[in-house]
């Protein structure tokens, strides 16, 4: 589970950008951290970047990833 300090710095949000889910070899369409909806693994991606094929932990039910944490720049669709 993504984790951080200062509640100051992060806010919610209801986009719709959160409910999608990528397999592996999928581009990043945000810049952020991605969460696997099977065992819960996570990783940081750029947007553009493929979902690379990495070691899951054992009894993993699935490889989709899901966004849990976006970079926020003005203008961007999931803010």
């Amino acid at each position: 589970m993504a984790i951080f300090k200062e509640m100051r710095l992060v806010r919610p949000s209801s986009s719709k950008a959160f409910d999608r889910r990528f397999g592996l070899g999928a581009d990043a369409p945000y810049e952020g951290i991605y969460r696997c909806t099977g065992c819960g693994l996570e990783l940081a991606l750029k947007s553009g970047r493929l979902f690379p094929n990495v070691e899951h932990p054992s009894g993993c039910r699935g490889a989709e990833w899901q966004l849990v944490v976006a970079t926020s720049r003005p203008g961007t669709a999931h803010t």
